[in-house]
């Protein structure tokens, strides 16, 4: 770790700026994503986190309720400087520690294939379906909580 890091809520129109230029710099210039999958709208009805190494922002994540009791865990993004070294993880745990203080029981997402052993570990189980966006094969993951 470089400075100390720092996970937070994201509060201000300035943290939800800084969370989606990282989304930019992860989704659409390094996995070549188009812009209008990345910022798709949904932003302002869901909450994001921010983690922070001093001052800077390095990783982002978001979670959107989809339904009675259920939350979508998306946007999870690491700037490659700092990947490894368990942020995507806190995230996921972040996100999942608002969501039940909120009501949510049920999470899912869509993550990258590859990942699936991943989310696997954080107590994520693969459901049928899966689909194909702008190139990448994504699975869907969902969790119970109590």
């Amino acid at each position: 770790m470089k400075d100390a890091i720092t996970i937070r809520k994201v509060s201000t129109a300035e943290e939800l700026q800084q969370a989606q230029e990282i989304r930019v710099r992860v989704f659409e210039e390094e996995q070549g994503l188009p812009h209008e999958v990345n910022i798709d709208g949904v932003d302002q009805a869901a909450s994001h986190v921010l983690v922070l190494d001093g001052e800077v922002p390095v990783a982002t994540a978001r979670l959107t309720i989809v339904g009675a009791g259920q939350g979508k865990i998306a946007r999870i993004a690491v700037l490659p400087s700092h990947r490894g070294m368990g942020l995507g993880k806190q995230l996921v745990r972040e996100l999942e520690a608002l969501g039940r203080r909120d009501g949510l029981n049920t999470f899912c997402m869509e993550p990258h294939a590859h990942l699936e052993g991943f989310y696997q570990a954080l107590g994520y189980e693969k459901v049928a379906g899966s689909l194909d966006l702008a190139g990448h094969r994504l699975i869907r993951m969902k969790k119970e909580v109590s």
